[in-house]
């Protein structure tokens, strides 16, 4: 499947700026919509890039395409706010998975 492709992708090389939203792009050109699986792909990779900008721009895309996340997209946001120091967003993150009764 596409998503198990860029998965590969994004382990086997750098993630070089803009990679996450091109590959998203691509998704779409191929006809194919993103599903939780491809932005959670996207968004975990960012956080393990520390890649703050573009994670936010994923974000961004799966709340404007109408895409819930869910439990997975949540942890990787949080981790990449804290891993770029911003503990006070991470908080704020898990403070509305909270309120939306993940747990």
């Amino acid at each position: 499947s596409f998503n198990t492709l860029i998965n590969a992708r994004l382990k086997s090389e750098p993630m070089v700026p803009n990679l996450a939203v091109e590959l998203l792009n691509e998704v779409r050109r191929s006809g194919i919509r993103p599903d939780i699986i491809t932005y959670n792909t996207l968004i975990s990779a960012c956080s393990r890039e520390s890649n703050l900008e573009e994670a936010v721009k994923v974000y961004g895309d799966m709340e404007a395409h109408k895409c819930q996340p869910d439990l997975w997209t949540y942890n990787a946001m949080i981790s990449v706010y804290g891993r770029c120091g911003l503990s006070s967003k991470a908080e704020q993150l898990f403070k509305e998975l909270e309120s939306k009764g993940f747990f």
